[in-house]
């Protein structure tokens, strides 16, 4: 299911709002361990999505994650 528009963010926004640092949301991204669309040069993801990767393990923040307090 694709998600609503108001539920995606950049993954930008996503590391200032997660605390993961950006440069890890976009090597995720691109090996496809986090779920993420490209439109153009724009990675976007949800906050869903951030929290399924964590929890699935294939995303490992490397310090207390806000995503994961809901």
């Amino acid at each position: 299911m694709e998600p609503r528009i108001e539920e995606v963010m950049t993954l930008k926004h996503a590391a200032q709002l997660s605390g993961i640092a950006y440069t890890t949301l976009v090597g995720a991204a691109r090996e496809g361990r986090l779920r993420s669309k490209r439109t153009s040069f724009t990675w976007l993801t949800t906050r869903a999505w951030v929290v399924e990767a964590i929890n699935n393990g294939t995303l490992k923040p490397r310090k207390h994650c806000p995503f994961l307090d809901g």
